[in-house]
């Protein structure tokens, strides 16, 4: 097993107003050497680093606040965010692009991908469970009952 240990500067150090957005709040690490590692800012940026370097390669915008849940689908290299926003994005992890599978009006509580879908609840005063069916990205009512 190899360590490694570097250090990344997010933000400016002067500036107060990015210290909160700019906090890192998840890392993941990839088979891709486009993109090594991944890391999540408060802001919803995803920054791609190389363990090489000290600078990010590239920082991806894809929702419009904080993304608050995360999960991939290797089958099909891709990651799967959702947000506060109630935004669902789909990021190729070769290409680093995200499109916008889901517009909600309400929180992305949270992504479970399974074989050909990802379930995912919506926080509002009656939550929700509905799921994108991965072959063409649609989104379903999956209506569970608790007894």
């Amino acid at each position: 097993m190899k360590l490694i240990l570097r250090k990344w500067k997010f933000g400016d150090d002067n500036d107060a107003s990015t210290k909160v957005s700019e906090q890192q709040v998840g890392v993941l690490f990839t088979k891709s050497s486009a993109a090594p590692i991944i890391s999540l800012s408060n802001s919803g940026a995803l920054n791609y680093l190389d363990p090489s370097t000290a600078d990010r390669i590239r920082v991806v915008q894809g929702h419009k606040g904080s993304i608050g849940t995360m999960c991939v689908v290797e089958q099909s290299k891709t990651i799967f965010t959702g947000s506060y926003d109630g935004r669902v994005c789909a990021w190729d992890i070769a290409e680093g692009n995200a499109n916008v599978v889901i517009e909600e009006e309400a929180k992305i509580g949270h992504l479970t991908p399974t074989e050909d879908f990802i379930l995912y609840s919506l926080q509002k005063k009656e939550d929700e469970i509905k799921k994108i069916t991965l072959d063409d990205l649609s989104t379903k009512y999956f209506h569970l009952s608790f007894h």
